[in-house]
């Protein structure tokens, strides 16, 4: 999953976004790719 949150992020930040709704959306990829590494973590690390 973390992985396919990724190609996505890295697919919209070749585009030229700055303001509005596409900047949002690829900055909540992001976050949500964060996220989903963290979970991954915390999951081996138990």
């Amino acid at each position: 999953m973390k992985n396919f949150i990724s190609e996505i992020y890295n697919e919209f930040i070749h585009l030229d976004i700055h303001r509005g709704d596409l900047r949002k959306k690829a900055d909540m990829l992001r976050w949500n790719s964060e996220k989903a590494e963290d979970i991954l973590l915390r999951a081996k690390g138990r």
